[in-house]
């Protein structure tokens, strides 16, 4: 038999001892299962400081005798039980020590309700916002996967303010990934009721004496972990017993992990993660977060909150864009692709060389590498044909460039201009109220800033991106608080979690994006209810290019519609010869 085996001090690892070689086998068969993808995850190496490492489950052998000690994180613990219970193997340690993961509650769901209710909350909670509460408050580490507009900070707000009356924490530390996060937390918990003394820690923040709530970005918080930082404290922490990790499917960036895989870690007593959509099983990312924060006990689907009427249905068009001129299209790829695959021309000190103003769409001059250049010129010389050509420089994009046809494909419809006319003649003149524009690169939502500026002087027109400040930020989402005709071109990085979108009415995906995290928390910006609407009414734009290129984009137009269907998003397609 295996047993599992834990230190009720230090709730970070969990240790697996066996009885005979079999059970020794099948330790091993969990190894090679847990170690098959590779992730990177903080565990210590056995008898040192805790090392990045890239591997889950680990063995040492005890010198006294010899015998093999297996251990991971603690937050696998349902990973590993549920790989027992499927391959039959016996264990014990887990089941008969409920309190060594879970909390025994003091109140039953009825007065826990009560409670919360005898709060006399601006805004009375909704029932499943009550029931995920007292689920993450039955569990000392979890994962709850709660979609868009499910109200997650009122929700986070209820845990903390339990959690100090009833469970003895005493200091609350809630990690997010933007400012705005931090600033728009701070603002809703004063408005749920006064309660905390909060803290925010950001680049302009201010810290409060005697606070019990501290609300920081990653970026911020990790310097008092820096040595090199003025604010340089690693003692900053030690007072937490609760820690609340907002957003959590970013939480397997660096800075993150290493916050939250500190020796001050081991005397929290609640320890949580929320997500509007959570890695697949199976993954990389889901692995790692379930090994640095704890196991998914919780899941609400947004089609559930949609069909109570708790936020706004969804429409899905998904617009197929089919080039008709494939030579010109061709030629357009080549210029793109031979881009990609140049390097940049330097001068003698190694700078790169600038173009002339004429050139300015690419800021430094770039050449190809000698044997492509060689190929590009018997292709001018019209002594090879243009397929043969592309298929050339797809293999060494493929297997020299660094990058991926993808890459070039996104590329190349920045210089489409087909798809721009037709979000201006065909999509936004049927998106009368607020309308959200989504992008990816930097560049190209300025161009598109500017082109719908200049054709929708009677609307609103807005663009956020990563460089747009905080005050700029806000001053944009008061104005689709007061206006019902705004149009927002915007990144994917900055509206794809936690900003709260007044009267969103439409959305259109501009440009395709591989992370289905990343599409399903765009969508949901605009599932708040409107009186403007009675639908979120949706164009994902999906581009599909002669045969001859890798079509990378339009495949993961396919792949979107799987991923539809997984939430029962409503959708259709329609394919648009251009």
């Amino acid at each position: 038999m295996i047993h599992f085996n834990f230190n009720p001090i230090d709730l970070r690892f969990l240790f697996l001892t066996y009885d005979n070689v079999k059970d020794k086998t099948n330790l091993g068969l969990l190894k090679k299962h847990l170690n098959l993808v590779d992730p990177i995850c903080y565990l210590p190496t056995w008898g040192n400081r805790p090392k990045q490492t890239r591997d889950f489950l680990f063995e040492y052998v005890r010198k006294e005798d010899s015998k093999h000690i297996f251990y991971c994180s603690f937050g696998l613990w349902n990973e590993v039980r549920t790989f027992f219970i499927t391959h039959n193997i016996e264990f014990d340690g887990l089941l008969d020590k409920p309190e060594l993961f879970k909390t025994t509650l003091k109140h039953t769901f009825d007065e826990f309700k009560d409670i919360v209710h005898s709060w006399n909350l601006k805004y009375q909670p909704r029932p499943y916002q009550l029931e995920a509460a007292y689920k993450v408050l039955g569990y000392r580490r979890s994962l709850s996967e709660l979609p868009t507009r499910a109200g997650k900070t009122l929700i986070s707000y209820i845990i903390f303010r339990y959690a100090m009356s009833f469970l003895g924490v005493n200091k609350i530390l809630m990690i997010v990934p933007s400012i705005s996060l931090v600033k728009q937390g701070f603002a809703d918990f004063a408005e749920y009721g006064e309660f905390f003394n909060t803290e925010c820690v950001w680049a302009g923040g201010k810290l409060v004496e005697s606070s019990n709530l501290t609300i920081g970005t990653f970026q911020s918080l990790i310097g008092y972990l820096d040595p090199k930082s003025k604010k340089y404290n690693p003692q900053f922490f030690n007072d937490y017993d609760c820690i609340f990790v907002d957003e959590t499917h970013r939480a397997t960036a660096e800075q993150t992990k290493t916050i939250i895989s500190q020796d001050f870690v081991k005397n929290v007593k609640l320890f949580f993660g929320m997500s509007g959509t959570l890695p697949k099983p199976k993954t990389i990312e889901w692995y790692c977060l379930q090994s640095i924060i704890g196991c998914k006990i919780q899941s609400i689907e947004p089609r559930e909150l949609m069909d109570a009427g708790f936020v706004s249905d969804i429409e899905i068009n998904q617009v197929v864009l089919d080039y008709q001129d494939t030579q010109r299209v061709k030629e357009l790829y080549l210029k793109c692709a031979e881009y990609t695959c140049s390097s940049f021309d330097v001068d003698k000190d190694g700078n790169k060389i600038p173009l002339s103003e004429a050139q300015n769409q690419i800021m430094f001059r770039k050449s190809l590498p000698v044997g492509l250049a060689q190929v590009r010129a018997k292709y001018l010389a019209k002594q090879i044909p243009v397929n043969d050509y592309i298929s050339l420089i797809k293999g060494y994009i493929k297997d020299n460039a660094g990058t991926n046809n993808l890459v070039v494909e996104k590329y190349l419809t920045h210089f489409l201009d087909e798809r721009i006319n037709y979000l201006i003649t065909d999509i936004l003149p049927n998106c009368k109220y607020n309308t959200l524009v989504l992008a990816h690169h930097t560049e190209y939502i300025g161009r598109l800033y500017s082109i719908l500026k200049e054709q929708f002087k009677d609307r609103h027109v807005f663009m956020i991106t990563g460089a747009t400040k905080s005050k700029e930020r806000e001053a944009i989402k008061q104005s689709l608080k007061e206006h019902n005709d705004c149009i927002l071109a915007a990144s994917y990085g900055t509206l794809s979690t936690g900003i709260t979108l007044s009267n969103l009415c439409f959305g259109v995906l501009m440009e395709s994006f591989k992370s289905p995290v990343v599409n399903m928390q765009s969508l949901g910006r605009g599932l708040g209810l409107s009186k403007l609407k009675d639908k979120y009414i949706v164009y994902d734009i999906i581009d599909k290019f002669p045969k001859e290129l890798s079509n990378a984009i339009y495949l993961q137009g396919k792949q979107k519609r799987k991923l539809y269907d997984e939430y029962r998003y409503p959708y259709n397609t329609t394919v648009v010869k251009l």
